[in-house]
């Protein structure tokens, strides 16, 4: 016989067996009927095989429902029109009563990320109890690039368009490392219900006041390499070696 100890519920006929403080024994070969029925008396089998002391039955109420994620697939991606003629992608995935949008810190891309397995699991949880937001900054991506790269207060302003086309009215605000999210948040309070700001920096470049930034020699490398190695093999080994190093290790 052997001993495992179970966490987990079982049906015993029309009664719910809850582990109590004893361990559960498991029959390693299931049991014939006439074994069962022969079963000393204080014993009680199942048809999985379970042998479970009487006096740890009893009768209960049924568990409470496990949410189900839904599986989404990649929703249509539609366009919202800026004041100033700029077309911005957007994806809205859920129903829920809850409306959350992601701001990431660098747009662009809205369709890809939904080959990276994690990012898809995230939407999909997501989806499953609010209406999850995301949209391609204007210049990035699907959204429109007959244009400048917009400032922060130009960031905002694109991300009210977004919200008016889809109808929210109260968002949750994702802000990973974009400092748009807190400028959002302080300039539309009406519209703004929460804000997350996940990896938060004050600023980029190193001050008298804030020693913990880049210096500006520091800044300028950073950007004439992004500039040299952006859409390079080179510079995707770098962003995934740097966000997930155990994919970096798989060769292709």
């Amino acid at each position: 016989m052997e001993t495992i100890d179970r966490r987990s519920p079982l049906d015993v006929g029309d009664a719910q067996v809850q582990r109590l403080p004893d361990t559960w024994h498991r029959r390693v070969d299931r049991p014939t009927p006439s074994e069962a029925r022969s079963t000393g008396s204080g014993l009680g089998t199942n048809p999985l095989g379970w042998e479970i002391s009487s006096s740890h039955l009893r009768t209960c109420r049924p568990p409470p429902k496990r949410r189900t994620i839904r599986c989404v697939e990649m929703p249509e991606t539609r366009y919202a029109r800026t004041p100033d003629g700029v077309h911005l992608a957007y994806h809205v995935i859920g129903d829920g009563p809850i409306d959350l949008m992601w701001i990431h810190s660098m747009q662009g891309g809205l369709e890809i990320p939904w080959e990276e397995p994690r990012v898809r699991s995230l939407s999909e949880k997501i989806a499953s109890f609010g209406r999850l937001i995301r949209h391609d900054m204007r210049a990035t991506g699907l959204s429109d690039r007959h244009t400048h790269l917009p400032d922060l207060e130009t960031q905002a302003r694109d991300i009210l368009t977004v919200l008016d086309e889809v109808g929210s009215h109260s968002v949750v605000l994702f802000s990973a490392g974009n400092y748009v999210g807190p400028l959002f948040a302080a300039t539309y309070p009406k519209r703004t219900r929460a804000l997350c700001y996940f990896d938060p920096g004050a600023r980029e470049i190193r001050t008298s006041d804030y020693p913990w930034g880049e210096s500006p020699e520091e800044a300028a490398r950073a950007l004439a390499e992004l500039e040299y190695k952006w859409g390079r093999d080179a510079h995707a080994g770098s962003m995934i070696s740097s966000v997930t190093p155990p994919c970096a290790q798989i060769e292709a």
